[in-house]
């Protein structure tokens, strides 16, 4: 069926929308077409910010397109931007984790991707802090939940690289 104006303001279908696009996106990049993939990226996260407005429970899907606009910013070398949409990730998931401890693993994937953006931009030092956290999220996690090991191997594996990273190689080996 076609779109129709009233769609265009019906959360719902805004909310489908924006998924939508980012799954579009996601082909894309899977694809090795980032150029391709950051439009679709953009707009879920104008749709997303539009949502929420109105209904701030749609903040948890902001932050992950938000996650999502960093990769695509971080995959096509635009490193400051990639930076700057993952500190506004982490600042909403930090928000909701003080209410809802579910959002604690995204946090600390959203952290790492901070981690490395740093890093990626020579910013070693300032690296550490998030990649740090993010171990120490992933471990408290880890002891009740044996399914996010993978994610504490990844956050740890990061962190070492960042002290690899900064000639510190004694301290990653630890």
């Amino acid at each position: 069926s076609d779109v129709c104006s009233s769609d265009l303001t019906d959360p719902a279908f805004l909310n489908g929308l924006a998924g939508s696009l980012t799954n579009l996106s996601i082909r894309y990049s899977q694809l090795g077409r980032p150029q391709e993939a950051l439009p679709a990226t953009q707009e879920a996260v104008a749709i997303r910010r539009r949502l929420v407005k109105t209904n701030p429970e749609r903040r948890q899907d902001l932050a992950l397109s938000l996650v999502n606009l960093g990769n695509d910013y971080s995959e096509l070398g635009r490193r400051q931007e990639a930076l700057a949409v993952a500190q506004e990730a982490v600042g909403i998931y930090r928000q909701l984790a003080k209410t809802d401890p579910t959002v604690r693993n995204d946090l600390a994937g959203t952290l790492a991707n901070l981690g490395t953006f740093f890093s990626e931009l020579g910013r070693r030092q300032e690296a550490l802090a998030p990649a740090r956290e993010s171990v120490a999220i992933r471990r408290v996690l880890a002891t009740t939940n044996p399914a996010m090991l993978d994610g504490l191997a990844d956050s740890l594996n990061n962190l070492g690289g960042n002290y690899s990273e900064m000639g510190r190689r004694q301290r990653s080996e630890e």
